[in-house]
């Protein structure tokens, strides 16, 4: 048997001949990372039942088509705690802001940057998303001082890409990067196609490495410890119950 879940209207395929390994997923295996939609809530349910600690992590959520037999959407899923603090001048964003003012930020929950099906990098995010203050020797700055520095709202984003650092020892991993913006989400938007648009550049402030879960090496019990030969398995939100269509379970060759 081979699992295949068939490509339609150009939906990518799952094919276990892509896979190294030696074992088949079973209907059980694969509700056992199942969920009912791709939403972070649904996704990190997912992944607390597979021992995750709610540390920065992100997931593949797959949601099939309504016989289970073919993908419909794929979304990339950031979740977890991430405790990036960064401090810079505001300076870098704001040119009249004085040499000694600094913009102090904080992303404390990944589950901020929330990424469109098939997207690598997230919508904007508004500054309510995330701590930012402004200070000035030690001072926090009020609403009066930010608009004499011409301090305004900022946006930010975060941008995955595949690590260097994957294999089936190893797990997937991702390569975060956030960028800031010196206007609002709104803003961005309205401003221009241009700005609008995933590819306008924004400033960098921090990035860091995180794992796709599930992952094989971690969790020695998923899939019953199968040899998949995949490093790590989606979330999968079926399109109907598994009972009523297996799906890739009992797929044709």
């Amino acid at each position: 048997m081979v699992t295949d879940w068939t490509a339609s209207a150009g939906m990518p395929v799952i094919d276990r001949q892509l896979f190294t390994g030696r074992d088949e997923p079973t209907e059980t295996d694969w509700i056992s990372v199942s969920a009912p939609d791709t939403s972070n809530r649904a996704v990190a349910a997912v992944l607390e039942r597979h021992g995750w600690e709610r540390k920065g992590a992100a997931a593949i959520g797959l949601k099939l088509s309504p016989d289970n037999t073919a993908v419909s959407s794929a979304r990339l899923v950031l979740l977890g705690s991430w405790d990036k603090k960064i401090q810079m001048q505001a300076k870098k964003l704001f040119q009249r802001a004085a040499e000694d003012v600094l913009l102090e930020i904080e992303f404390s929950d990944m589950g901020i940057f929330r990424c469109k099906d098939g997207d690598m990098w997230s919508q904007y995010v508004p500054q309510a998303g995330f701590k930012c203050n402004y200070t000035r020797g030690g001072k926090v700055l009020d609403e009066d001082e930010k608009t004499e520095q011409g301090i305004q709202e900022l946006a930010a984003r975060a941008v995955a890409h595949l690590s260097k650092d994957c294999g089936l020892k190893w797990g997937i991993w991702l390569n975060v990067t956030v960028l800031v913006f010196p206007l609002s989400d709104e803003a961005m938007k309205a401003l221009s196609e241009d700005t609008a648009n995933p590819a306008w550049r924004g400033i960098k402030i921090t990035e860091g490495q995180i794992p796709i879960l599930p992952a094989m090496g971690r969790d020695k019990k998923l899939f019953g410890g199968k040899d998949w030969g995949c490093p790590a398995t989606p979330v999968v939100a079926p399109g109907v119950p598994w009972e009523a269509a297996p799906g890739p379970v009992k797929g044709k060759k």
